[in-house]
């Protein structure tokens, strides 16, 4: 259970007993780091794979493994955007048209 002042409420070990855990930061900024850091890590994933480069070149299991976590990463992120807009009435217009 989350609370508002930004302290998740856990269950222990102990059946009935529960501990607050501080977080050091807000869950807002949580998901604002990790999808900065998920943007960063797939323009890495991006440039290394040659993206708009000169041709698909040799392709191995190893490639198409990267190519499928930078198009999950990618999903990811977009899910996660989308969810912001909806839960916070922004960019509703757009999609209504």
């Amino acid at each position: 259970m989350t609370r508002d002042s930004g302290s998740v409420e856990t269950q222990g070990h102990q059946p009935g007993r529960s501990r607050e855990v501080k977080m050091l930061i807000t869950p807002r900024e949580m998901i604002d780091t990790s999808v900065a850091q998920l943007e960063t890590l797939a323009a890495f994933l991006g440039e290394q794979l040659g993206e708009g480069g000169d041709g698909p070149g040799h392709v191995t299991t190893e490639i198409c493994a990267c190519n499928e976590i930078l198009g999950s990463i990618r999903a990811l992120i977009l899910r996660v955007r989308r969810s912001e807009r909806c839960s916070t009435g922004v960019g509703l217009s757009e999609h209504s048209l």
